[in-house]
């Protein structure tokens, strides 16, 4: 029989290797690579471990500890070119740690296509979905550990690749 122990570190080495990107190559959604909220947008991104509140849902689940009854955040954002970025993130606290929920999404609005000779064709939709949901507990006095689970999909006209991590 496997000790509990054990069971964490195999749990963690088999979410790590499924979760690692393909070395090589471009990567796929990197529209997560993009802020949700002001404070990490403003320190470059450079906000992991710093992360708390509802915002953690985001950038650290093990910052969720630190929610103490209920918080919800949301943002919009129109870029250039009618291209939009929409966040919504809530967290709530339970009696043995914090449950939160995000949703982001990435919308290029409607988009020409044409064809080899510069004909115009129809138009097409790109978008980017991530799901996310998350436990958070604090241990000691400071110490919040959080797992998360992201569902994460993108669509341009009719191919679309979708995948949990």
């Amino acid at each position: 029989m496997i000790k509990k122990p054990a069971k964490i570190y195999l749990s963690l080495i088999i979410t790590a290797v499924f979760c690692m990107p393909v070395l090589g190559g471009n990567t796929g959604a990197a529209f997560l690579k993009i802020s949700p909220d002001a404070q990490g947008s403003g320190m470059g991104g450079a906000y992991t471990a710093l992360a708390d509140g509802v915002n953690a849902v985001w950038w650290n689940p093990g910052g969720l500890a630190s929610v103490k009854g209920r918080e919800l955040t949301g943002g919009h954002v129109n870029w250039v070119a009618g291209v939009s970025y929409d966040f919504m993130g809530y967290a709530h606290r339970i009696d043995s740690g914090v449950i939160s929920a995000g949703v982001s999404v990435l919308d290029a609005g409607a988009l020409e296509s044409r064809d080899e000779y510069g004909r115009k064709g129809n138009d097409f939709n790109a978008r980017d979905l991530s799901v996310s949901m998350a436990y958070a507990k604090k241990f000691a006095n400071r110490t919040g550990v959080g797992l998360s689970l992201k569902y994460i999909k993108q669509t341009i006209a009719s191919e679309s690749a979708e995948g949990v991590c």
